[in-house]
């Protein structure tokens, strides 16, 4: 037996048909309570007689079932009685016949009456009873047929593989019953692509990917049982693509395509050799026919492939060579550190590539201040702050691999402060600078000793030459700083001597 708790539909079928192959049942525990009532059960057949000295009386009398005469196989239905209602009675549905021990659908009397039972999913003739919980002795019987569920499927005789197809059918709709589509010759129980039977509303249900026979069945939701089958023929998918044969590596390229443009079908281009179902860029075919897709940005022999949504099978190849452009790069040969470079480059240009200047030695990951190529083939890129060796790079957005360096040497930048020695606390004092004045740079006065970026009354040197800062309010020795924008490193510093 096996006792099913939480589980989702497709899970429960699953355990449902190991119990039913080895002449067990399975029973669903939805809370708590339903599952105490289903390891109840279980235990019933494993439980060993046991002598009781004392204990409770179970009463063993008069007991009643009523239930319709006939019912579907499979079909919930309603049964009234009444009886003792001893602790753990209960009533089920099993075949006419069969041991008074055996049950099937069960449920207990202390949910009420009437009480809902499941037909079987074999037609015949069965038995509704009323067994108690302790003796298991059956109190009340009631015979009841349960006929052969109608089901009829209609569907096309032929699908495009991959695709769904739109199933009409009539039948019983019982819980957990579904209709799926297998390759012809698949075991009964087995399960494709499926959707749930439910009120005899169309479903539409993808075919397999592989030509060739296949089957539509209607599944039971209780046994697995097949209870109609139609057979369809699964054609092989009509797939075309077109597009450059050759391209730059690392750019995009237009691509079109004919296909069935099935639910997550796509098209991809990966290097020559890569395995079926990998993929580097990529679009949906549902954006349209023609599609932009970013080519792999090493050179060498690729492949356009038209991928189904329905496990990655690979429906259509066109080959495609790449190859590559080099970089170059114009630049100045040296910098005032934290300043703007001039940089003029040719490339391959393609999305995502930019250019960066960072310290010589730096690994090729590493980037500090960039611009996009896009932006143009001339471009404005501040210097690190650190004086010393650099470089300038040209860097793959994909990749990132460095297309192209160019050294540079970044020197320091001059920079001199003048005020006067002294000032009152928070007295404004006048000070004139020289210096980069590169974006961000400010001036500020801070206490001695003060860490690197703190900063209290400040002026931008961007507002002229000669600007006006106030004093800190505690008087002792201060510093006059020029700090940089980019890092808020001090450049430069003045001593001032803040009196009371």
């Amino acid at each position: 037996h096996t006792v099913a708790f939480d589980l989702g539909e497709k899970e429960a079928r699953t355990l449902g048909c190991i119990a039913s192959n080895t002449g067990g049942r399975a029973l669903a525990a939805n809370d708590a309570a339903s599952l105490r009532d289903a390891l109840e059960l279980v235990v019933v057949e494993a439980a060993k007689p046991m002598e009781v000295s004392a204990g409770p009386v179970e009463d063993l009398g008069p007991a009643t079932v009523s239930g319709p005469a006939e019912v579907l196989a499979g079909a919930e239905f309603s049964v009234s009685w009444t009886g003792p209602e001893n602790p753990g009675d209960y009533l089920t549905l099993v075949p006419k016949g069969a041991e008074d021990t055996d049950y099937g659908s069960v449920a207990y009397t202390r949910q009420g009456s009437p009480l809902v039972l499941t037909a079987t999913e074999q037609p015949g003739q069965a038995e509704i009873r009323y067994v108690t919980g302790l003796s298991r002795t059956v109190l009340a019987r009631a015979d009841i047929r349960v006929i052969e569920a109608k089901v009829e499927l209609q569907a096309p005789e032929e699908a495009i593989a991959g695709s769904p197809v739109q199933i009409d059918w009539k039948g019983p709709g019982n819980r957990g019953d579904y209709i799926t589509i297998v390759p012809g010759g698949t075991p009964d129980g087995e399960y494709a692509a499926y959707q749930d039977a439910k009120e005899n509303i169309a479903v539409k249900v993808a075919v397999p990917m592989n030509p060739g026979p296949a089957e539509v069945r209607y599944m039971s939701g209780r046994e697995g049982r097949v209870l109609a089958r139609k057979a369809i023929q699964i054609k092989e998918a009509s797939v075309t693509l077109d597009g450059p044969s050759e391209a730059q590596a690392g750019s995009q390229v237009k691509v079109s395509w004919t296909g069935p443009n099935n639910r997550g079908d796509y098209v991809t281009i990966v290097m020559k050799g890569t395995p079926d179902g990998s993929y580097a860029g990529y679009q949906d075919t549902s954006f349209g026919p023609t599609l932009v897709i970013t080519v792999p940005a090493q050179a060498g022999e690729a492949e356009m492939r038209y991928m189904s949504g329905a496990g990655g099978k690979v429906l259509a190849r066109r080959a495609l060579k790449l190859f590559s452009v080099g970089a170059t790069l114009e630049a100045a040969e040296q910098a005032v550190a934290g300043s703007p470079v001039s940089i003029t480059w040719t490339g391959p240009n393609n999305q995502g590539d930019y250019i960066t200047i960072v310290k010589a030695g730096s690994p090729d990951s590493a980037y500090e201040q960039y611009a996009d190529t896009s932006a143009g083939t001339t471009l404005s890129i501040r210097a690190p702050i650190e004086p010393g060796p650099a470089e300038i790079r040209y860097v793959g957005g994909q990749s990132r691999k460095v297309e192209a360096r160019r050294p540079i040497e970044v020197v320091a930048a001059k920079i001199a402060l003048e005020a006067v020695a002294s000032a009152k606390a928070e007295e404004t004092v006048t000070i004139t600078w020289t210096g980069p004045d590169n974006n961000g740079d400010y001036l500020t006065i801070v206490p001695a000793q003060s860490p690197e970026g703190s900063y209290q009354s400040y002026a931008y040197t961007s507002y002229g030459p000669v600007l006006q800062v106030k004093v800190p309010s505690t008087p002792g020795r201060c510093e006059i700083r020029y700090v940089s924008g980019m890092g808020g490193k001090t450049l430069a510093r003045a001593p001032i001597e803040v009196t009371p």
